[in-house]
């Protein structure tokens, strides 16, 4: 769904065409869920928390202001909802990346080698600060901007920008560390 269309569906859900929502969650559940999914690393609860994710855009949407595009509105929601998850249970999130960025050829010796390197960052990458993990999930995962990424976590742009390069550094220092690869 384009932009455009999008916000005239918002406009008509606010003007109390609210079983349009319907829309909304469709476009949205996989993306909200993955990422709600790689912060709490529990099924069950980011199916729970992406459905009060919704629930809360729902009966809010009428504050939604269109300063930040739609998609930013609801994860802000999403992520608000992870941390106070965790605020509440007070337990230890962890997250994966699927994609990464590696140049590989496409041999069966090189796809194994890759799989395996995408484990080994994997687990580097759920040991992160949520500081740096959040960010670094949504710049490469989600695809989001720094400017969506700033909105959602409610920080700096240059914070943003920061945590995603001190988090690859890190990522880098724990690789080298442990000779697992070459950076």
């Amino acid at each position: 769904m384009e932009k455009a269309k999008e916000n005239i569906l918002i406009k008509r859900i606010k003007a109390g065409e609210f079983d349009l929502f319907d829309h909304i969650v469709k476009r949205y559940q996989n993306g909200l869920y993955n990422f709600i999914l790689n912060i709490v690393k529990n099924t069950d609860d980011a199916m729970d928390l992406c459905q009060e994710t919704f629930l809360k855009a729902y009966r809010s949407i009428s504050s939604y202001k269109g300063k930040a595009s739609f998609s930013t509105w609801l994860y802000r929601i999403g992520y608000n909802n992870a941390i106070n998850y965790f605020k509440k249970h007070k337990r230890i999130s962890s997250m994966e990346i699927e994609k990464l960025n590696l140049k590989c050829q496409n041999n069966e010796y090189e796809k194994v080698e890759k799989n395996e390197i995408k484990k080994v960052i994997n687990k580097i990458v759920e040991d992160l600060d949520t500081k740096y993990r959040t960010p670094i999930f949504l710049f490469f995962i989600e695809n989001k901007s720094y400017k969506e990424i700033a909105e959602i976590m409610k920080i700096p742009i240059n914070s943003v920008k920061s945590n995603i390069f001190r988090g690859k550094n890190i990522i880098k220092q724990v690789l080298q560390k442990n000779k697992k690869i070459v950076v």
